[in-house]
This record gives structure tokens, sequence and C-alpha cells, in this order.
């Protein structure tokens, strides 16, 4: 088997091609499926046989262009159901080169970006976005300001793409770990949560046989730390959230928060691995703190969302913690844009939709203070028949995947195959294209909205009151 091989391996292509679980290596040798030239060397512009992705930059050396600054490049066609990938960077057209659809531009064998992955990928800064949905008022969360989870798709369907057009099979090492069952994963944010609002939520919970994660504030009363604290007898997941909702600029107080957090937690015999930030703020302090106390993973949607899992790459180094991003709207943000019951319904199911279509898991969160059981009853039913893991569960296994080879007939980690319109999850690297039970590929509902990337007063009053909010605490 053929690899990806890639020229420079620097960290945001490293981040993307393992989320994405290729076979790739670090070379620039054209005796490959793909070569993906992020630096450049001698003879390049003389390679007419294998399949090159050139960054702009490297493109731009041999090449004319002219570069412009883009917020967000809008996908439309196949694509639609991807989003608009926020870019916040500056993109290249390249004066001889045809735009495709996908907007990678194309000149002989070489498949050009239009801008820099490392601009999205290490860009830390977040901002407030919109979500779709089929109606005017939006729901809004202060998430990533760049599209991770869309460009890495974007991305991963070009790299399919260029397999089909040499009548090869794209392979890959599956997102979940039973993909025939689906995953779905449960978070649960405990701030300013009642016992009564909590025992309601652990029932429903006990009825549709899921387990959850729990991450707790650790300065609820007692009766609430005694209820949290037998959660594990039932094989839910008990992490930290917080002792004040709050995340710090500075290393120290965030590291006080996380350390009193925990220690309180030991206290009631919970050993919580997994934290989740207040408000789904991250910033590299609090990211040094949560890898000074010993957590495994960490879960905040201003670093990332609606992504697969990966490990921060901060301060000149990967972190230890592994990250998971999740859908960062709850159902607390979709009240808040006034959404009935029944409109709530349909935003997750559509979520679902997409999931499915995406072959990733779906992860939510929510908050036992915001009720609406209901809603969640509903969700609850249409994933049923998935495979259900804990955050930390989801973790582990994706630890092994990232150790997992190609060769290795590895029945956790299966490999997922695409040729044509067709795919098929196999265990075995050795088994032969018709023998494989193939499915047809599916596509997500298209998901633009002329809304999306409008501002309004409404985002202005959410900015205001998420400050608010913050200081208070």
């Amino acid at each position: 088997m053929k690899k990806i091989n890639i020229v420079k391996l620097t960290p945001a292509w490293q981040t993307i091609l393992e989320q994405i679980g290729l076979f790739y290596q670090q070379n620039n040798s054209t005796n490959a499926d793909i070569l993906v030239a992020n630096s450049y060397f001698a003879g390049l512009e003389d390679i007419s046989e294998t399949q090159v992705i050139l960054t702009p930059q490297v493109a731009a050396q041999f090449m004319k262009y002219s570069l412009y600054y883009k917020k967000n490049i809008c996908l439309e066609g196949k694509l639609a159901d991807l989003n608009p990938v926020d870019v916040y960077t500056g993109c290249y057209n390249f004066k001889n080169a045809e735009i495709l659809e996908s907007r990678v531009q194309k000149y002989k064998n070489f498949w050009i970006l239009p801008f820099q992955i490392e601009d999205i990928i290490l860009n830390y800064h977040k901002k407030r976005k919109k979500f779709y949905a089929h109606r005017d008022e939006l729901p809004s969360e202060l998430v990533s300001q760049t599209s991770k989870g869309n460009l890495r798709r974007w991305l991963q369907r070009l790299f399919i793409k260029i397999y089909q057009q040499q009548n090869k099979t794209f392979t890959r090492h599956a997102f979940i770990p039973k993909p025939s069952k689906k995953l779905f994963v449960f978070r649960i944010d405990t701030d300013f949560a009642k016992l009564e609002d909590a025992r309601i939520l652990f029932q429903i919970l006990q009825r549709y046989k899921i387990r959850a994660s729990w991450y707790i504030e650790a300065t609820a009363e007692d009766g609430l730390m005694d209820f949290y604290s037998k959660l594990t007898l039932h094989q839910h997941e008990v992490g930290l959230h917080c002792l004040r909702h709050r995340v710090f600029k500075d290393y120290e107080p965030n590291l006080q928060n996380l350390l009193h957090g925990k220690k309180i937690l030991k206290k009631n015999g919970v050993q919580p691995t997994g934290f989740v930030a207040p408000f789904g703020d991250w910033n590299p302090n609090l990211a040094k703190a949560i890898e000074k106390v010993g957590f495994q993973y960490s879960s905040e949607f201003a670093l990332d969302y609606d992504n697969l899992p990966f490990y921060p790459f901060f301060n000149h180094k990967f972190s230890p913690v592994l990250q998971i991003p999740i859908h960062p709207i709850s159902i607390g943000r979709l009240r808040r844009s006034h959404f009935s019951q029944t409109e709530m319904i349909d935003y997750f199911k559509t979520i679902i939709q997409q999931k499915i279509a995406w072959q990733e898991p779906l992860i939510i969160y929510h908050h036992p203070g915001h009720n609406y059981w209901r809603v969640l009853e509903a969700v609850f039913q249409e994933v049923q028949d998935w495979q259900n893991l804990t955050m930390i569960e989801y973790a582990d296994w994706w630890k092994k995947r990232q150790q997992a080879k190609f060769e290795d007939n590895h029945k956790e980690i299966p490999l997922y195959r695409e040729q044509g319109e067709k795919f098929v999850y196999t265990n075995s690297p050795e088994t032969a294209a018709p023998d494989l039970k193939w499915q047809p590929v599916i596509q997500a509902p298209a998901t633009v909205n002329c809304n999306l990337r409008k501002w309004s007063w409404r985002d202005w009053l959410y900015n205001f009151e998420s400050w608010r909010g913050k200081v208070r605490r």
C-alpha cells in the first residue's frame, strides 16, 4: 500500500492527517499516491506523474497569483452540507489555475489550496458564530473563530477526489469504534444545578439506558455532591467542571481553580480524569494548568467544535491532554434564541443526520437546570440503537487509534474505504475489494442559510450577557 508523502510535517498538517486517519510519512518522494508539497524543493514544478497538493506559499514560488483577505468560503453544490469554512486569513488566486467547485485550484497535476492550513488549525481566537436552522433567528455561541472541523472535512474530500481520479480506493481509519452502530456521547455540565433537576435527568438516562459524562461544579451543596459521587456505580463518568465558574487569563489562578476543585471531588470519592471549562473557554494558560493537574482530556468549543479529537499545539509543543470537540449549541442556547420545543427537536435531528452522513460521533451537552426533558427524550429515542460511550471511553479508544498501523489486523480500529460512490468498513487491510459489502455514500442535508454570517443586534446583546456572566463569577 502506497502512502501519502508530505515534504514537511508541521504541527497543523500532523493534526489534520491524524484526525482523518491517513497512512502518511514525511519525505518528498514521488513514490506515493499523493505528495503534499508544503515546502519547496528543487524540481517540484517539473513533477508530472504524481498527484501533488500544493500549499499556496509554495505554489507562489513558481506561479503568478493575487492575494486577498477572506472571512469565510461559502461552499456550494455537493459540498454545501459542510457549511461555510471560516478562514479569516489571506486567500490566493492563481492566474493559470482552474477554480474547482471545492475552491481548490487545479493546474496540470497540481491541486493548489487557496489558503495556508496553519492559519486555520493554529488559530486560537474565538468569535460568536451562528449555527444552521431552518428559520430566521439562528442560535449562536462563542466558539473557535476558524472552522477547523469543516476544513478537515473539506480537505478529506479533496483527498477522496484525487484518489477517485486515479481509480484508486481511498483508505483511512474509522472515526468511531463500531461504525455499524454509530456513536453517541452525552456530556452534562452541572453548574448551578438543583438536586431535583439532576435526579430527573438521571432517571431519564436510566430509562433510555444511556450513560453520560457529568462535569461537577465543586461548590455544589452536600446533597448534590453525594448524588454525583454515586453516579459511577451506574457506569457514568464524573469529571471536573470548575470550582469558580471562570476561566482566567493567567496560569496561576487557573491552576488553583482546578487543583481545589479536584481536591474537593476526591474528598467525595470521585477521581476525575476529564475536565471541561466553564463557558467552553480556552487559552494556553488554561491548557497548561489542565496538563499540570494531570487530566487525560478536556473539551472546550472556544478551541474547536464539531470536529474529531486532537492534541492541541501551543508553546511550541503538542499537549499530552487530548481535546474532544463537541457540538456547541445546547438546549439553553436554543431557548435563548426563542426556539419552541418542536423546533429544538428538529434542530437536533438535523445535527444527527449530519453526523450519520459524516460518519462521526454525535457529542452534545446539556445543563440539568435547563430542563426541556421532552427534547432530550426525543434525542435519546433517535440514538437508541447506537453505541453509547462516556467521554473517557471515547478518549481511550482514540488514543489506541492514534497508535494503530495500517498493516495491523486491528478489530478495535476498523478501516474505512471509499471507491467511487460506495464505501465500506473492514477490519482487515488484506481483504480484496470484490469481497467487501459496499454501501452507497450518503450526503448530509444542506445547511446553507443566508443569516449564518450576518451580524445582528442580538449578537451584541449575547456577547454582553456572556461578559457580564463571567465577571460576576
